[in-house]
């Protein structure tokens, strides 16, 4: 089986590495084909993609005509639990009409990881700047949330904020080529910004929802401008809906593929994400989920703008102007 890296994952070694003990393209072919093989009972005839990110996921032909995708989690960054529920909440808006992929196998042991396998349910890419994208996109994470709302309580699903490991601020970064403490220095703006957001939002007292946390148009597949499938399943947590809304509002029309100077939005995009957001729900938030959903907006930019810092501080991506992007973003945030 060969295996097709995206551009970007020459700067993501370690997570290969982490989970399988290797890097040789062979040597990490040859264990997702066993292992995907013994899930399934089916061998596998093609590769479709090979994607090392915060985990590493693979597009995979089967020899019954079927295509999954594949995804090796870091047990130490994905908890078992966690993707035992996301399975069962996956399953269940299937059901529900979501366009969701039917989970098919997993969690399995790995390596020193978990292994999960869904159908493949294709789709078309889309530009998360169309506001009729955006439009669906917005009405789609509205019917995700109705649909998951029996899983909000009593769930095993981690928090949307995740456990302050780092300076009893940050959780553990969700890629391991960032280190927050040893590129501390000039990130003490970016660390404030962050510690207000996240007061704001450990005191919120607003009920819990089933949300996506990464719903932006890298992990959608659409047709006709219209989402028709949902990826990236680990991103699945609990917080309050105002949260939720305000983490997509901020990432939405990205797809870091694409390697875009600045491909986060302006401040009318995310506006304009949050307003089509409330037209599908049917009412505008009040004035606490207001409050909630700024600071989940600063909450995000912040830590977008502490991995950029400590991509700049560590020399990765020389070529990308480091005054842009998160940093860009955050600072329009803050003067609102």
């Amino acid at each position: 089986m060969h295996l097709i890296a995206s551009s970007h994952a020459r700067w993501q070694p370690r997570v290969v590495e982490a989970v399988l003990g290797t890097n040789d393209p062979v040597l990490v072919a040859e264990a997702l084909t066993q292992a995907v093989d013994a899930a399934l009972g089916v061998p596998i005839v093609a590769a479709r993609f090979y994607e090392p990110g915060a985990g590493v996921v693979v597009g995979l032909d089967l020899a019954d005509g079927r295509s999954v995708v594949a995804k090796v989690h870091r047990a130490t960054f994905t908890p078992f639990e966690h993707l035992v529920t996301i399975a069962r909440v996956q399953a269940d808006l299937v059901v529900a009409g979501v366009p969701a992929p039917a989970p098919l196998a997993g969690p399995l042991v790995l390596g020193d990881g978990w292994l999960t396998i869904e159908e493949y349910r294709g789709g078309d890419t889309a530009d998360g700047y169309d506001p009729v994208v955006r439009r669906g996109m917005a009405s789609a994470l509205h019917d995700f949330i109705n649909a998951a709302r029996p899983h909000a309580h009593g769930s095993q699903l981690g928090s949307w904020l995740g456990e302050p490991v780092i300076d009893d601020l940050w959780p553990e970064p969700h890629d391991l080529r960032f280190d927050f403490p040893s590129t501390a220095a000039g990130a003490e703006w970016i660390d404030d910004a962050a510690r207000a957001a996240r007061a704001t939002l450990v005191a919120a007292t607003l009920p819990d929802v089933v949300g996506h946390l990464d719903w932006r148009v890298q992990n959608l597949a659409f047709a006709d401008r219209t989402v028709s499938a949902v990826y990236d399943w680990d991103s699945v947590a609990l917080g309050p809906e105002a949260a939720v809304v305000g983490s997509a509002s901020v990432i939405h029309p990205v797809d870091w593929r694409l390697e875009q100077p600045d491909p986060l939005p302006t401040l009318d995009q995310l506006d304009g994400f949050v307003a089509d957001y409330e037209a599908a729900r049917g009412a505008t938030f009040d004035d606490d989920e207001r409050e909630v959903l700024t600071a989940a907006q600063r909450w995000i930019a912040s830590y977008g703008a502490r991995c950029q810092h400590s991509d700049n501080l560590l020399g990765m991506f020389p070529n990308v102007d480091h005054s842009k992007g998160w940093p860009r973003l955050l600072r329009q945030l803050l003067d609102r």
